[in-house]
């Protein structure tokens, strides 16, 4: 995203720009996220207000903690839980030296980048890019382990998927390790089925890869 609020975005191969506040529009808020520019405040979910963490729309305190919006992967919080998400999975994976993760992975035509918050501290983010036509890959899913167990990745992943229908993807995938049986549980919670790895991750027996077709 650009530091002025307004992204590239892309329809199949036909791109054109769009500003945050219209995404915001076009996307379907029943979840009480507002999608919003990387200039402007945060809009967090408001009392009463029907949310994934509630039932009958009867307020949850946890969910009305947290907001996820788009945001400019190239910020210093963005960068810092790239820094996060990537010593998480050296930890994990074995992976040495600085930090590969770059903005520019995340920031192209029919990209976007989110960071969710609680009590209004960055404590996760997630990104979609085009993989090919009509299909868009799911890229930096972090959550602080912290804020794990919140139903914050649940949040992250929604609202990656609400961008993506109104972007005209109509197929998500994504990547994850055998080393990451929570986010696995997520992915298949969230109705991604496994398929056969592709691309650069064909070879890895580490790799599983997931992929969910969108209503």
């Amino acid at each position: 995203m650009r530091r002025s609020g307004r992204i590239r975005l892309g329809k199949a191969e036909n791109f054109t720009v769009m500003s945050a506040d219209n995404i915001y529009n076009l996307v379907n808020y029943s979840s009480g996220v507002r999608i919003i520019g990387s200039e402007t405040a945060a809009r967090c979910d408001l009392p009463g207000m029907k949310n994934e963490g509630a039932i009958d729309n009867k307020p949850a305190s946890e969910s009305q903690r947290v907001c996820v919006r788009l945001a400019d992967p190239s910020s210093p919080e963005s960068l810092q839980l790239f820094q996060h998400l990537w010593e998480e999975l050296g930890r994990l994976y074995g992976h040495t030296g600085p930090c590969e993760f770059v903005p520019a992975d995340v920031e192209g035509a029919g990209d976007a980048f989110v960071i969710a918050r609680l009590d209004k501290q960055p404590v996760g983010c997630g990104a979609i890019r085009p993989l090919e036509p009509g299909v868009a890959e799911i890229k930096r899913m972090f959550i602080e382990p912290a804020a794990r167990r919140r139903g914050i990745g649940q949040r992250i992943l929604l609202e990656l998927e609400k961008v993506a229908g109104v972007l005209g993807y109509v197929t998500v995938r994504l990547e994850t390790g055998l080393r990451q049986p929570e986010a696995i549980r997520l992915y298949e919670r969230a109705g991604y089925k496994r398929i056969e790895c592709y691309g650069m991750y064909a070879e890895d027996p580490l790799s599983i890869c997931m992929e969910k077709r969108l209503n």
